[in-house]
């Protein structure tokens, strides 16, 4: 076999083992019962995880191997990287500025969060709480972080993904309680306005603000659209209001 990456006996699995895995999965039996049905969602669902995990040790085995060998042809030190999130993007059908985003969460699990990282590996948690693992400790040092990791990951499995961000979140803040201010006050900083084409000839106007501003605005916009039903606006209004604070 060519080199790849290892699995649990020690041989390595190459790209073509994964394409072969691929038509594997093309074939997947069809005439089961529904609760072989049931079996193969929980199994589809857990490889994705791992998928997601596998793919973070590639692409940070790929930065780091491409700054070695430009650290080698004696480019600056400031330039080291360059390109990575380039190949990355291609591999992955994405754009660099998503790549370099993976990138980042790949690095941060494996170099701070590494329990995270192998509860993904295992398929015992989502990709979304390992991002929410990544995100709510964000603001603190390396060593700060590998703690809430080593406190976080074994309860991690056994909630929902509303119960794990609170949990990441609260021994987040438990650990450093002013960096996790200083970042919503960051937070704060970045709101920012945009649109973007939808099918239709329609389009999508997105914002994100700090949550008074958001509900603040929300509010506005549909007591404007009510007062304009009231007036014989023949639009309809949602049938419920897209938005966590609603109380419906």
């Amino acid at each position: 076999m060519g080199k790849g990456a290892q699995v649990g006996d020690g041989e390595a699995v190459t790209a073509s083992d994964l394409r072969g895995f691929l038509d594997a999965l093309a074939g997947l039996a069809a005439d089961v019962d529904d609760a072989e049905r049931v079996e193969q969602l929980a199994a589809l669902e857990a490889l994705q995880a791992a998928r997601v995990a596998a793919q973070a040790r590639v692409m940070v085995g790929l930065s780091d191997s491409q700054v070695g060998v430009q650290a080698e042809a004696g480019l600056a030190v400031r330039q080291r990287g360059r390109g990575v999130p380039e190949q990355v993007g291609l591999a992955c059908r994405i754009s660099p500025q998503a790549a370099a985003v993976r990138l980042g969460r790949a690095r941060a699990w494996l170099t701070q969060l590494p329990f995270t990282l192998r509860a993904l590996e295992r398929g015992r948690i989502s990709e979304r709480v390992a991002d929410a693992a990544v995100r709510q400790t964000s603001h603190l040092g390396p060593a700060d972080r590998r703690a809430v990791d080593a406190l976080a990951a074994p309860l991690l499995p056994d909630l929902s993904f509303k119960e794990a961000d609170a949990a990441i979140r609260r021994l987040a803040y438990e650990r450093d309680p002013a960096g996790l201010v200083e970042r919503i006050g960051r937070a704060a900083q970045d709101r920012a306005v945009w649109s973007r084409p939808a099918p239709d000839c329609m389009s999508v106007l997105s914002a994100v603000l700090p949550v008074a501003d958001g509900v603040a605005a929300y509010a506005a916009l549909d007591q404007h659209a009510r007062e304009l039903r009231a007036a014989g606006d023949a639009r309809s209004l949602p049938s419920c209001a897209p938005t966590p604070w609603s109380s419906g």
